[in-house]
């Protein structure tokens, strides 16, 4: 379930034979750290297929050709089960995460897995909440647990607050499929004209993301418009020499901000600069409500650092 690497670009290794033995792999969505590793399995002798959303496909093809081999995939409709082989069959529902994102419901050989990807009910995007399942384990994003996060609703006034306070004329570096989607369909709907530089993923738009009359409304006056793009870790120099030529625009930084990095700096350093951090995962809150409402015999947080890595899990 999921292969990616982690902030540095590192990525799993496998025990020999692991990769030849293994009868599919499962991917919740196209973000790096749970796609990154594909080419890594695939050299160490995966042979397919993979099992994703027909929009995660489309994504990872668009935007890191070559990171999907030549290999067998098959498309996941959410919410349809689907049989790979003679004892492997698989419920989906969509996640909440980005568009694409989906959770499983795993059924082999008696046995009964519930991955949930990166997962959030409070969430722009669609989410078929997880309820009244029974596994035998569930995998469960960790991410934000024993954090402190804000409902989504009041990051998003608090974004509008911001916007309006510098009549648009802001400055927002996202990722592409996610958190930077969400950004730009609130400025449209407070009638803001967005210029965005980078490729936004909105194939499907509609069949993954909520109207917009569940986000907060009224339209704003502002004249300026905002400047939506997609090197939020600012690699690009053109990217850096936007930001620091524009001093008196505002910087909405939207994501987590890692020490030592250059939006860390401009956060410390620079005026104008802002940090709304827009709930992505489950809260602890969402992941005890998780846990009330289904029967899972054992769970396991991911990307917790309440979780110790390797992990062995069985079951």
């Amino acid at each position: 379930m999921d292969c990616g690497v982690d902030d540095n670009g590192r990525g799993p290794t496998f025990a020999p034979g692991l990769a030849q033995d293994l009868l599919a792999v499962f991917i919740s969505h196209s973000h790096l750290d749970h796609v990154g590793g594909i080419p890594s399995l695939v050299k160490a002798g995966f042979k397919g297929p993979f099992l994703m959303s027909g929009e995660t496909e489309n994504y990872l093809k668009g935007l890191y050709p070559g990171l999907l081999p030549s290999l067998a995939i098959k498309a996941i409709e959410p919410g349809v089960a689907l049989t790979v082989g003679r004892e492997l069959t698989v419920d989906s529902g969509k996640a909440g995460h980005c568009i694409g994102s989906l959770w499983f419901d795993i059924r082999f050989r008696g046995k009964r897995i519930v991955f949930t990807g990166d997962y959030l009910e409070d969430s722009p995007y669609l989410c078929d909440p997880i309820r009244h399942r029974k596994a035998d384990i569930a995998i469960i994003d960790g991410s934000y647990w024993h954090k402190d996060v804000p409902p989504l609703a009041a990051n998003l006034l608090r974004l509008k607050s911001l916007v309006a306070k510098y009549n648009g004329n802001v400055l927002l570096p996202v990722s592409g499929n996610g958190r930077g989607i969400i950004v730009r369909e609130m400025l449209e709907d407070w009638g803001y004209e967005t210029i965005v530089r980078g490729g936004l993923f909105r194939e499907n738009l509609k069949a993954w993301l909520k109207p917009s009359s569940s986000r907060p409304g009224d339209r704003l006056k502002g004249t300026g418009k905002p400047v939506v793009f997609t090197d939020k870790d600012f690699q690009n120099p053109d990217t850096r020499a936007l930001v620091e030529n524009n001093p008196d625009k505002a910087l909405i930084l939207s994501g987590s901000v890692d020490d030592g990095s250059v939006a860390a700096s401009y956060l410390l350093n620079r005026p104008h600069t802002f940090q709304i951090f827009f709930n992505s995962h489950a809260s602890e809150g969402e992941i005890k409500n998780l846990l009330a409402n289904n029967a899972f015999d054992k769970h396991v947080l991911f990307a917790s650092k309440k979780t110790l890595f390797p992990t062995n899990i069985s079951f």
